[in-house]
């Protein structure tokens, strides 16, 4: 039985990564917030005020859910382990369900240009990601290559342009809020609806999210009631 950890070190260097690629999205979240109620609002001293008050709220908020969710992961983090043993490789966290894939029904063992690994199962849902702060590094990636030929693994869309996605998506979301037009409302919602939807449905079948993340994650239900509300009203008005 082989076993491999993330280091001391690439713990340190995973949260910070965490952090800094949370940041925009709370960024555009708190910007969205702002610009809506600027628009909204009359610029009255009474006004500034109300606007400002839930935007303060809006950012203890989201920066006590950041600040939850690090720690989760440095929960996650520390408790990760990769073993091999009787032919299989097994990921071990906790708080997420252990996946195991035997060597003979692995698909595809993807090594990505930042160095980490992806184990594919032929079951599309049992998949194993492997961090270059791996214990071990070249260790690891010489078992991998015994097992199968690793090829490289390229950027899918949503991976590549993630952060302007995040972008569009608060645009169309902010479109829902303040124009006018029925006809515009009426699409931006239902693209909104669609996107959160299928946001919801992935995490809830990923196997390498958390139980927790995956229960709080429910919320987004809300926000899609609060986006069907406000197109109903729009459309009825």
């Amino acid at each position: 039985m082989q076993q491999f950890k993330i280091t001391p070190e690439g713990l340190t260097e995973l949260r910070k990564k965490a952090l800094i690629r949370s940041l925009p999205t709370v960024l555009i979240a708190v910007a969205v917030s702002i610009i809506i109620r600027t628009i909204n609002s009359n610029n009255t001293i009474d006004d500034i005020t109300i606007t400002l008050i839930p935007i303060c709220f809006l950012i203890l908020i989201l920066g006590f859910s950041l600040y939850l969710g690090l720690r989760r992961q440095r929960k996650l983090l520390e408790s990760y382990v990769l073993t091999f043993e009787n032919n299989t490789i097994t990921r071990q966290q906790v708080n997420i369900p252990t996946i195991t894939i035997d060597f003979s029904d692995i698909a595809q063992i993807l090594k990505s240009t930042n160095g980490t690994f992806t184990i594919k199962s032929k079951n599309p849902r049992d998949i194993i990601g492997v961090p270059v702060q791996i214990e071990n590094y070249n260790e690891l990636e010489h078992l991998l290559n015994d097992i199968m030929l690793i090829t490289e693994k390229r950027e899918t869309f949503i991976e590549k342009y993630r952060i302007i996605l995040s972008i569009l998506f608060f645009g169309v979301f902010m479109t829902v809020n303040v124009v006018q037009n029925k006809f515009i409302v009426a699409a931006a919602g239902i693209v909104s609806i669609a996107i959160l939807i299928w946001s919801l449905l992935e995490i809830q079948r990923n196997k390498n999210i958390d139980n927790k993340t995956k229960r709080n994650n429910w919320v987004v239900l809300i926000v899609v009631a609060s986006i069907l509300g406000t197109v109903i009203v729009k459309l009825t008005s």
